[in-house]
């Protein structure tokens, strides 16, 4: 097995397991407590540790080694999913159980993402990396779609413990395929600085701030996550409460929305290469048609439909722009700018996610998609600027 289905592996099996545990738990939250806002704290608190991690995280995936850390995050979320088992199985699933489980696994996430990100730019050429990432973004959408309906099928079935079963199981191959991946194999061998933390954190910072463009992606970015994260979260109170389905509706839905995402990252170099500098523009016109289909024609076709274009349009803002980010920044910096892009997305989810939670609780859940459509707008005159940027377009035309 090569390097790159090493990879696609590692990202499969990751995010199988975070969308089946994500699935199965944020349906039995909403079950047992009725109220949508329980579940907008879950999202917004998942993310509250990685906000403020991510700068340890992104100085760590610059000095140590990007492997070695992917490895160490999987095998930790491995850990606590078996924590978690054991006291679910005598004690029943608790609320504080959910939430302290889920901002851990977030946690362990916001170290693997950095570090297999960095570890991928060290395996592949600056040209190969809108392809490499699209396809591992496929491939951990394929991941999540086929945790969506297992978790789904599973929760509905009434064996939630089953499904954290599977999900435990998941998190240890995708710690095996990191694990399996030869250093031999790489590109390029990563050598840690000699420099103070805090000095590399700072020196993060300037480098950040003498990129216009880098920053401009970060925005675009954040709003991509906010939406993204923000229609996985509430999926599960709008099935209930506005389409009156159960855990494997919400299943099926969650997957049309992987499926989107899997479209979208097969269709990654595609969609680079015909829109070039447009790209994002008709991404983001893509997620308006979706969060328009959803939040004002609740019905259980336009709602699949919808959460299908929501899935084309985030995904392909966040694994492009993500693919661009990688290549306009230097080696160097890899690990501290994908940190620090991930405390913005994370912080915007955290901050987002708990008034949104509100909302949802006082006018219905469809509104959470409505409101999502002005940061979304935002990011829609944001996408029409930079096709203007002269170093924006240099970059996409170097690459299609």
């Amino acid at each position: 097995m090569n390097a790159k289905r090493k990879v696609i592996s590692a990202y499969f099996f990751a995010e199988l397991a975070r969308t089946m545990y994500f699935i199965s738990i944020s349906w039995i939250l909403y079950d047992i407590t009725e109220d949508a806002t329980y579940t907008g704290m879950l999202v917004g608190l998942g993310f509250l540790p990685g906000v403020f991690l991510n700068f340890v995280f992104g100085v760590l995936v610059d000095r140590w080694n990007r492997k070695r850390l992917a490895f160490i995050a999987m095998a930790t979320a491995s850990l606590v999913m078996s924590c978690t088992i054991l006291l679910s199985a005598s004690n029943g699933f608790l609320p504080w159980i959910i939430f302290v489980t889920h901002m851990v696994l977030q946690a362990t996430g916001s170290l693997f993402r950095p570090a297999i990100q960095a570890f991928i730019a060290e395996l592949f050429s600056k040209e190969q990396l809108p392809h490499i990432f699209s396809a591992n973004g496929a491939a951990g959408v394929s991941g999540g779609l086929t945790g969506a309906l297992l978790g789904g099928v599973l929760t509905g079935l009434g064996s939630p413990l089953l499904a954290l079963l599977v999900v435990l199981f998941s998190f240890n191959l995708a710690a095996v395929a990191v694990g399996i991946t030869k250093p031999s194999e790489t590109r390029v061998i990563h050598n840690p600085s000699h420099t103070s933390a805090w000095h590399d954190l700072l020196s993060g910072f300037a480098y950040a701030r003498q990129q216009p463009l880098l920053l401009g992606l970060f925005a675009m970015m954040l709003i991509g996550q906010l939406v993204f994260h923000s229609s996985v979260g509430f999926l599960s109170v709008y099935t209930k409460s506005i389409l009156h389905g159960g855990a494997t509706l919400y299943g099926l839905l969650d997957a049309s929305l992987s499926i989107g995402g899997i479209l979208a990252g097969a269709a990654g170099g595609w969609w680079w290469s015909i829109h070039q500098r447009h790209f994002a523009v008709y991404a983001f016109l893509m997620m308006v048609a979706g969060l328009v289909i959803v939040g004002l024609f609740p019905d259980r076709i336009a709602a699949f439909i919808g959460v299908l274009f929501i899935g084309l349009g985030t995904t392909w803002i966040r694994v492009l722009l993500q693919s661009m980010q990688q290549m306009i920044t230097e080696a160097s910096y890899h690990g501290r700018m994908a940190s620090f892009r991930m405390v913005l997305n994370q912080g915007s989810v955290a901050l987002g996610t708990p008034i949104i939670g509100l909302a949802a609780s006082q006018y219905g859940a469809n509104m959470v998609y409505i409101v999502l459509l002005a940061p979304v707008t935002i990011g829609l005159v944001l996408s029409i600027y930079l096709a203007r940027d002269t170093h924006f377009q240099q970059t996409v035309e170097h690459s299609a």
